[in-house]
């Protein structure tokens, strides 16, 4: 099972539009103002007997208001892999995690991730790659989350904004004054416009996350 960890609910639109537009599959979302509330969600799913089979074969947005990176990495993926590993099926789980990395290096990013990790109790620690890593339950090794991180350059904002003013020829523009520009409703129609519109299309980060999703959906 893919359970895709997202920063804000700015990226909940942009990832189910693009999900949208490239895959038939229908996607949940679940997303909370609290790390905690936003779990307890997600276990219910999964203890549900009657949606267990359903979302045992898709995924679902894990949402923390929009704290940024500093959350995800302190309190959601350490809450994520200790509440889920070894306890609740699946056995698999796939944490696929998209940030924004702020102009940091990812290594330096993926080291406090892993630190944070790692401090799990009862758990094994594998390395996998220079963006993904595995953890498996100490008293059952068939229990495993593997966590791949997917990094947006700068941040999803700045990248709009930038192919906004491009678009446009709007120097100064704010997401708000480019929905306005575009004639969109709200920031949300904004970015579904941005994705249906293929803004970027040609841009590599974007399309190694398309390319990335479409493999997840399939």
């Amino acid at each position: 099972m893919w359970i895709i960890v997202v920063e804000g609910l700015r990226d909940v639109t942009f990832i189910s539009e693009i999900i949208k537009r490239n895959s038939s599959e229908r996607v949940p979302a679940i997303y909370s103002r609290t790390p905690k509330e936003s779990i307890r969600k997600l276990i219910r799913l999964l203890r549900t007997s009657s949606d267990y089979h359903y979302y045992q074969k898709q995924f679902g947005f894990i949402v923390y208001g929009d704290n940024g990176r500093p959350n995800v990495i302190n309190k959601v993926l350490p809450r994520l892999c200790n509440d889920l590993l070894g306890k609740d099926p699946p056995k698999h789980i796939k944490l696929f995690t998209i940030l924004d990395d702020d102009g940091i290096s990812h290594e330096e990013i993926m080291e406090a991730i892993k630190e944070k990790v790692r401090s799990i109790p009862h758990s094994r620690f594998v390395v996998m790659g220079k963006v993904d890593f595995g953890i498996l339950d100490s008293a059952d090794d068939t229990y495993r989350i593997d966590v791949s991180v997917f990094f947006i350059p700068l941040s999803l904002e700045r990248q709009i904004q930038k192919k906004g003013r491009e678009i446009t020829g709007c120097k100064d523009g704010d997401l708000g004054s480019l929905a306005e520009l575009k004639k969109c409703g709200s920031v949300d129609e904004l970015i579904r416009k941005v994705v249906d519109e293929g803004w970027f299309d040609n841009e590599k980060w974007y399309r190694e996350l398309v390319d990335f999703i479409k493999k997840i959906t399939s």
